[in-house]
This record gives structure tokens, C-alpha cells and sequence, in this order.
């Protein structure tokens, strides 16, 4: 059964928060809450950090009902070596399970490729990358460069790494980036995007970078400006992808 409505996932209430705060009519009931944003019905949906939170949610969801668009959004670690910035919005145009694989020769090397698919679309096979709709990435980037965001922030498309291992040193980031080109890591990703393959439902992952990826310092770091850049591009996105439904017409 299809749903007008798009679903938004967050993992914590916190990165929840401001998006929420954002919604007219709001009714919440356990880790959901729905309302609208300006005249778009959403549901956002808290389902806790990691993959397997993820998965589990989003495909209880799709088991009854087919939502419109699934946008992941919340906080990530921003890749200094891409250029992203504390605060900056990141939107994906890839989202990579950087650690599924193979044992690489070398130990403390980034895992190698799975020699097989972990799921066959009409598009091709997946192994670790699930590739981004380019045409809603393009629109919630430059629907994020014109939103209110605080002073000094930005927004960027590149790749999104998916970790369930947080990257704590410098060593580590580089090594990420030199094999990926990551932009972000953040957690969830890579799962979302898998179920949404699955159930041919379009999907967008839109992050504000809390942190920088890299030496661990949570005295550095600033979810609640993350969190709340990352809301304003989500309403953006939102509100420019209304004007243009076609871009969600089953093709993506």
C-alpha cells in the first residue's frame, strides 16, 4: 500500500529534535512522529542508532506501507581532507558499508570488496556501494546552499562512508578517504539504502557534520549545530522537491 507521506529516520532523539520542533501538528507515538513540514506530510522515525536498528524499523515500515521518499538524516564525522567543515551539510551521493568485506593481506588495512553481491537490483549488483539518485542529491545540495544555515556553514555531495566502528585517529580517516573519498561516516546509511533497494523505494541521506572525523575529542564536537543545519536542508529539500514530484515518480 502506498504512503504520500516521507519518512525521515533518525537515530537519536537528539539529532531528532530540531527537525521535529519543525513540524506543524505534530503527534508523537512511541519513537514516531508525524505531522507536516510547510504543506508535505512526513513521519519521522527514531529508531536508534546503528545498521540493525535501521534495518529492522525501515523494513517493518515497508512491510505494511510504501513511503513516498525515505530521507536518513542526523549527524556524521565531516572528512577535513574533503573539505568539510564542523556544521557543513553533507548530502550522499553514494553511501559506502566501508567495512564489509574481505580481510585485506595486511591487517590494519581498509577492507577489500565482497566477491559477491549482497543484493541484485535492475540496476546492477551490490556489493558495499549503494549509488544515490543524483537528481535528488543535486536538489537537496543546492536546496542546502540557499537555506538559512548558521554562519559559516555549507553544503557539499559526496560519498558517505556507513561505520559501526567510529573512526578515532587521523590514521584511520586518511586511510578512509584515500579509499573511498569520503566526504562523512555516520552509521546507518548503507542499511537504509539497502531496504530501500529492496522495496524500490527512493532514498536520500542529508548529514550535518557534528565533528571531524579523525583523533576523538567529544569536547569539540557540536551535535546540536549539525543536527539542526541538517534540518533546515532537509525542510529545504523538502520544499523544492514538492515543486517537482516527477522527480519521484517511480524512475528514481
Amino acid at each position: 500500500m502506498p504512503d504520500p507521506r516521507i519518512l525521515i529516520l533518525t537515530a537519536t532523539p537528539v539529532e531528532a529534535a530540531p527537525l521535529v520542533d519543525r513540524i506543524s501538528g505534530a503527534n508523537a507515538a512511541g519513537n514516531r512522529v508525524t505531522g507536516m513540514l510547510g504543506g508535505t506530510p512526513v513521519r519521522v522515525l527514531v529508531p536508534g542508532p546503528g545498521p540493525v536498528n535501521t534495518a529492522m524499523a525501515l523494513t517493518a515500515v515497508m512491510e505494511k506501507t510504501l513511503p513516498a521518499l525515505v530521507l536518513q538524516t542526523g549527524c556524521g564525522g565531516g572528512f577535513a581532507q574533503a573539505g568539510i567543515n564542523k556544521g557543513d551539510v553533507v548530502v550522499a551521493t553514494e553511501m559506502i558499508d566501508v567495512q564489509s568485506g574481505v580481510e585485506p593481506a595486511t591487517p590494519p588495512d581498509i577492507v577489500d570488496a565482497l566477491p559477491f553481491p549482497v543484493l541484485k537490483t535492475p540496476a546492477g549488483e551490490i556489493t558495499n556501494r549503494y549509488p544515490a539518485d543524483i537528481r535528488l542529491a543535486d536538489t537537496a545540495c543546492r536546496a542546502a546552499r540557499n537555506a538559512p544555515m548558521a554562519t559559516g556553514c555549507g553544503a557539499a555531495m559526496g560519498p558517505i562512508g556507513s561505520v559501526v566502528t567510529i573512526t578515532a585517529t587521523d590514521l584511520r580517516a586518511q586511510a578512509l578517504f584515500d579509499r573511498f573519498g569520503l566526504c562523512m561516516e555516520a552509521m546507518e546509511g548503507a542499511a537504509a539504502a539497502h531496504v530501500c533497494l529492496h522495496y524500490g523505494v527512493p532514498f536520500l541521506e542529508i548529514r550535518g557534520a557534528s565533528n571531524i572525523a579523525g583523533r576523538r575529542d567529544r569536547a569539540d564536537w557540536d551535535i546540536p549545530l549539525a543536527a539542526t543545519n541538517a534540518a533546515i536542508s532537509v525542510c529545504a529539500f523538502i520544499a523544492e522537491w514538492t515543486k517537482r514530484p516527477e522527480a519521484c515518480d517511480g524512475k528514481c
